[in-house]
C-alpha cells in the first residue's frame, strides 16, 4: 500500500502542506554555550509561528526548565501534561514565565538532545491575546525520558516581532533552534 501511495503523492500537481511553511531564521549554539536564544525581527506576514528545537541545557543536574518569553515580557499563564513511561501528571501556574518543556543537562549522555516543535498561534494580532502550544520530548537510556504537552498565554494584544528562549544554566553547544513561518 505505501508504494501506491507515494505514487498517487508525486502525481498531486499545485501545492503540498509542507509549502505552507517558511524558515525564517537558524541558529546553532556555539563552543562555550549562550545564555538565551531570541528571534528578532519577525516579520508581520505570516498566520503562526513554529519553533523547532534540539536541545542541551549546560546545567549539571539533570533536566532543566526551557522558558518562553515574547517582546521581553513574561507569559501570564501555562498548562502541562506529562508522563515519563510510570506515571503521568499534570500541573499549572498563573503569573509565571512560560514554561515550555524540559530538555537534558550535561549530566545525560553527550549525545543526547531533547527535541520541541512550539507553536505561537497568531502572533502578529493586535485584537486577541497570543497562544502556544508546545510538544517536548526527551528519552537518555539511562534515567528515563519523558514526553510533555505545554500550553501558554501571553495577555498582550501588541504584535510579536521579538521571541526569546532560555534555559536554566543555559544551551549547550549544538544546540539548534529554527523559526518558522506558517502561512494563513
Amino acid at each position: 500500500m505505501a508504494p501506491i501511495l507515494g505514487i498517487m503523492a508525486s502525481s498531486i500537481s499545485g501545492s503540498l502542506i509542507a509549502s505552507s511553511y517558511e524558515s525564517i531564521a537558524t541558529t546553532t549554539v556555539g563552543s562555550g554555550g549562550t545564555s538565551s536564544i531570541s528571534f528578532t525581527s519577525i516579520p508581520g506576514t505570516f498566520k503562526h509561528l513554529q519553533i523547532r528545537l534540539l536541545a542541551r541545557s549546560t546545567e549539571v543536574t539533570g533536566t532543566q526548565n526551557v522558558n518562553m518569553s515574547i517582546n521581553g515580557g513574561p507569559g501570564s499563564t501555562w498548562h502541562r501534561f506529562f508522563g515519563n513511561g510510570t506515571s503521568v501528571g499534570a500541573n499549572a501556574q498563573i503569573s509565571a514565565s512560560v514554561i515550555l518543556g524540559q530538555i537534558s543537562g550535561s549530566t545525560s549522555p553527550s549525545n543526547v538532545f531533547a527535541t520541541a516543535v512550539i507553536d505561537l498561534m497568531d502572533y502578529k494580532e493586535t485584537t486577541k491575546y497570543k497562544t502556544s502550544r508546545a510538544l517536548f520530548g526527551v528519552d537518555d537510556n539511562s534515567t528515563g525520558g519523558i514526553i510533555q504537552l505545554f500550553s501558554g498565554l501571553w495577555q498582550d494584544l501588541t504584535a510579536t516581532t521579538t521571541i526569546s528562549l532560555t534555559a536554566g544554566a543555559g544551551f549547550a553547544q549544538y544546540t539548534s533552534a529554527a523559526l518558522y513561518g506558517i502561512k494563513g
